[in-house]
C-alpha cells in the first residue's frame, strides 16, 4: 500500500521542492506532469494541490549533495563550494 510506504517521511509542497532544488515551482509542476518526480494530489478538485515525499530528494541524490556540503562547510572549506 502507498501510505505504507511513505507514511514516516516528510512531505513537501511544490514551492518548498523547488526550493531544495533552486528550480521554480512551474519547473517542478512540469516534472510532476512528465512523470520524472512522484507525487500526491491532495483534494479532489482544480485548485487541488501535490505533496512530493522526502525520498524523491533522495532518488534525485540530493540529499547526498547536501549532506557532503554541509560537511564542507562544517570543515571551514567554504571555498570550495563558492569555486574560489
Amino acid at each position: 500500500n502507498l501510505y505504507t510506504q511513505y507514511m514516516d517521511q516528510d512531505f513537501y509542497s511544490i514551492k518548498e521542492f523547488a526550493a531544495k532544488l533552486c528550480v521554480s515551482h512551474q519547473t517542478i509542476r512540469r516534472a510532476i506532469r512528465n512523470g520524472r518526480i512522484s507525487a500526491f494530489r491532495v483534494g479532489s478538485t482544480d485548485r487541488s494541490t501535490f505533496r512530493i515525499a522526502h525520498s524523491e530528494l533522495s532518488r534525485m541524490g540530493i540529499v547526498d549533495l547536501q549532506k557532503m556540503i554541509n560537511k564542507l562547510i562544517q570543515d571551514g572549506k567554504t571555498d570550495l563550494i563558492k569555486g574560489e
